[in-house]
Order: structure tokens, then sequence, then C-alpha cells
């Protein structure tokens, strides 16, 4: 934060600052990043505050406009996935547009297009995952959440704390 923080505030509104769980690690870091992330706002910042909240707080991928440009020009929207150009989603072309290709439509009406999800009670605390996920499981009945009961109540335990403790 230090690194910005001399930035006059024209400057400052044009960064956002997003934390965002390593989904390859387990950890509970909730609490540490919740100082951050008040720190950061308070020194005005604009900070993405619903990082534990799968709907409001979806992954960047899910978002329209998000993309990845690989340095050959072949654009993808996870960052979390391989690069290899028979994955991408689109091209970016000469004239700065990009021209995507049918996958990125797929992918993004891949989500809540699961069976298990449509009928599950938490689907909107949970949001049923990334698109990433439901594009690479289309077809297949799946749960983020290994379709476990214990697990779906531990998320709207965390919400609710959240609610209480961090009021966000």
């Amino acid at each position: 934060m230090s690194l910005f923080q001399k930035e006059p505030q024209n400057i400052k509104k044009y960064l956002k600052f997003t934390f965002h769980k390593v989904w390859q690690l387990e950890s509970s870091l909730e609490y540490d990043v919740r100082h951050y992330i008040d720190k950061y706002k308070n020194s005005d910042f604009y900070v993405d505050g619903a990082v534990f909240d799968s709907v409001r707080g979806s992954c960047y991928a899910d978002k329209y406009n998000q993309a990845f440009i690989n340095y050959n020009g072949d654009v993808f929207k996870c960052s979390a996935r391989d690069f290899e150009s028979k994955s991408k989603l689109g091209q970016l072309e000469q004239n700065g547009i990009i021209t995507w290709n049918e996958k990125k439509f797929i992918r993004q009406n891949a989500k809540f297009q699961n069976k298990p999800c449509q009928t599950c009670s938490i689907l909107p605390v949970c949001g049923g995952g990334c698109s990433q996920v439901a594009y690479e499981n289309l077809g297949k009945d799946y749960c983020v959440n290994d379709f476990d009961e214990d697990k779906k109540k531990e998320i709207v335990k965390r919400v609710f704390e959240q609610k209480i403790i961090f009021n966000v």
C-alpha cells in the first residue's frame, strides 16, 4: 500500500485492490484480510470488500468485460488455468478488438446450468462456483462443496459471521 499512498487522488481513483483466496491452499485468513481491507479503505483506495461473498464478489473471470491477453494475442478469461492456444476464448486483433470464439459464450452461459445448483438451498450464497468450473463440468452433476451438507452449513455460518463481525 505504501507504494501507492503518495499517488494523487486523481490517480488513486483508478486503482482497485481486491483480495482473493489462493485456490490451491486451504486456509482461514479472513480476519487478517479484513484488517487489510479496512486499512486500504481508510487510505482512500477502492477495495473490493465482498471478498467472502461468492455472488456479489464473484470471480474476476466471471466479469463480462474482463480478459487476459497472452503475449501472442490469445485471449482467456481465467488466470488459474493453462494458456494453451487450444483453450483460448478469443484473439486480440491488430485493431485492438477482441474476436471471441464460441467457447467464450458457452462458458459465459455455463454458470447456473448445473441441476444440483438449481435446487440447492445455498445457491444465493455459494453462487455455484466460478464459470470456469461450470464450463469444465458441462453436462455433469457437480457441487463445488462436494455435496457435503456440513460444508454448506459452514458457508452459511461464515456469511452470518461476516455480516455481524465485519459488517459487510
